[in-house]
């Protein structure tokens, strides 16, 4: 879009410049070579930041997503297949699981489908997926205290905490995004570096060269004395006084 903008305004900065008197060839080129470095480093910056970002962001998702498999592989074996004697009543051992699966559900939805802002009222609001995952597990251990499903309740319990750090990792890193002003300065520094190559790269018509009253004109800063001069006694001066005022002369023939 941009290139398209800088495209159609071309013919509109092209009029504008050309009534702007000619830059000097040195400083202008010093000029658009600063300004390059300066675009070229900061683009790379914004470009290595980003990556860096991305990757460490997909990393903690991954771990995230990762903790959840064993735990309610856990939960599954705990809650549903242990049906040793001793242990808790299978009605409220599925109970419980079914509060943590819906729970898992909801924090997986809100991991692929949510928002940064909707995870942090609801960790605000008291209301959060995981919150209610750990007091529901928490709940059931002290419930079942002196049985067998204590010490596996601990084993979910840590596996739960574990994947709420993750998740504060993932929320930190969503919201550590490359500054606008960041992208301001690259924005001004495009329009600067298309104004500076216009300016710089514009065809401007051949100066006039004006001959000088003794037969001479001005090339590239240098009198050069013309042996067409209509008056060559004139332009044919006394050398010797000529060169005591000249410091940059040649003759043509």
């Amino acid at each position: 879009m941009s290139v398209v903008a800088a495209y159609l305004a071309y013919p509109a900065v092209v009029t504008v410049l050309s009534r702007i008197p000619p830059p000097n060839a040195v400083e202008g080129g010093y000029f658009f070579s600063l300004i390059s470095i300066v675009f070229g480093t900061l683009t790379a910056s914004t470009i290595s930041d980003a990556t860096s970002r991305l990757g460490a962001l997909r990393g903690a998702a991954v771990e995230e997503c990762t903790l959840m498999l064993p735990l309610v592989k856990t939960l599954e074996i705990v809650l549903l297949e242990d049906d040793a004697p001793g242990a808790p009543p299978r009605a409220r051992r599925v109970e419980v699981f079914e509060q943590c699966a819906e729970q898992l559900w909801l924090h997986s939805t809100d991991l692929i489908a949510g928002t940064r802002e909707l995870e942090l009222e609801a960790m605000a609001s008291s209301v959060d997926n995981l919150g209610t995952l750990y007091a529901t597990l928490r709940r059931a251990q002290l419930e079942w205290r002196g049985d067998g499903a204590y010490d596996v309740l601990t084993s979910a319990l840590e596996t739960t905490e574990r994947l709420m750090e993750a998740r504060g990792v993932r929320l930190s890193l969503e919201n550590s995004g490359i500054p606008p002003v960041q992208f301001s300065v690259l924005r001004a520094l495009s329009v600067a570096l298309v104004v500076a190559y216009t300016y710089l790269t514009l065809d401007r018509p051949m100066p006039v060269r004006v001959p000088h009253m003794l037969g001479a004109v001005t090339v590239d800063g240098a009198l050069v004395f013309s042996h067409a001069s209509p008056e060559p006694s004139i332009a044919l001066v006394d050398w010797t006084a000529a060169t005591r005022h000249l410091t940059n002369w040649r003759v043509v023939k």
